[in-house]
């Protein structure tokens, strides 16, 4: 059984509501029934997916591609030989009720709290191919407007 079927029947048997991002960090059943339990408001750190530990250095942010979560990168990261942390922000909604966001601009200002709740300032390191490619051209637009630096 894949995680998003797990997830789907955790929500549909209990009627809460559980992000990806926290059903992966528990992943023993003491912990998902305490999730179960304390069901807590997903937040935009909740679309956030650790996909490889780093020692140091400034985290790479994957952007979703169209379907909306993050699996599409495991190959590539998992080939990645940096230091640096790297993360996935997959979709609102993907493995949850709550209503995917409409817009590209909605999106990545969803993502930018997201991404600043792991690192405040910049200079960022922010990816994506596909439709997450153009997410991410959004939240580097939305970051240098501020006044924020990002990596090329």
């Amino acid at each position: 059984m894949s995680v998003g079927i797990l997830i789907n029947k955790i929500r549909s048997n209990f009627k809460v509501n559980i992000s990806f991002s926290k059903f992966y960090l528990n992943p023993n059943i003491k912990k998902t029934a305490d999730l179960v339990l304390h069901n807590e408001t997903i937040t935009a750190k909740d679309l956030l997916i650790k996909l490889k530990d780093g020692e140091k250095g400034t985290p790479l942010f994957f952007i979703h591609p169209i379907g909306g979560n993050v699996s599409s990168y495991e190959f590539l990261v998992g080939n990645l030989e940096v230091p640096n942390p790297v993360y996935g922000i997959q979709s609102q909604g993907i493995f949850t009720d709550q209503k995917p966001l409409a817009t590209v601009e909605e999106m990545a200002s969803l993502y930018i709290e997201a991404i600043k709740s792991v690192q405040q300032e910049g200079p960022y390191f922010i990816l994506g191919w596909s439709f997450g490619g153009l997410i991410a051209y959004e939240i580097a637009s939305k970051l240098r407007q501020r006044g924020e630096e990002i990596q090329q």
